[in-house]
């Protein structure tokens, strides 16, 4: 649960901060904020987050050696839990993880577009697309087997 920040001058009293406004900002970042930090193997880069209604939240950052879009989903200031990438069994020859938006809309269903990748290995010519998921209910269990998926 998130506390209330100080607004008490004197938590900064013997302080040598350059401002009380500083001082003050310090302890509220130690009161009410926790970092998690969500590593993987293959690296993340540009997270994104989407929060909806109930509180349950879905983060997404873009693998930077697998061509996917990693997926975490938990309550609101709660560890999410990876999940899974979200744009890994869209079809053969397709990858992921080029660019992400994720919005959790006000029926609890999430949406997810990604930017993907057509790998043809004969003219070594590669397309650009755009993936266009929907989980309802934010439902990404199973692999996201409740998710439908159009390019």
């Amino acid at each position: 649960m998130l506390s209330k920040p100080s607004t008490d001058p004197s938590v900064c009293s013997g302080k040598t901060h350059p401002s009380i406004l500083s001082c003050l900002w310090r302890d509220m970042s130690k009161s009410i904020f926790s970092w998690e930090f969500l590593l993987r193997p293959d690296g993340n880069s540009e997270p994104e987050l989407s929060i909806g209604p109930d509180g349950t939240t879905v983060y997404v950052a873009l693998s930077w050696t697998q061509f996917f879009t990693n997926t975490w989903k938990g309550g609101f200031g709660q560890v999410p839990v990876f999940q899974g990438s979200i744009d890994a069994n869209l079809a053969n020859n397709v990858g992921g993880g080029g660019d992400a938006d994720v919005d959790i809309g006000s029926t609890g269903t999430l949406h997810a577009s990604t930017l993907i990748f057509f790998f043809n290995p004969q003219t070594r010519i590669t397309q650009l697309g755009v993936s266009a998921i929907t989980c309802p209910n934010a439902d990404t269990s199973n692999n996201f087997s409740h998710c439908t998926g159009t390019r």
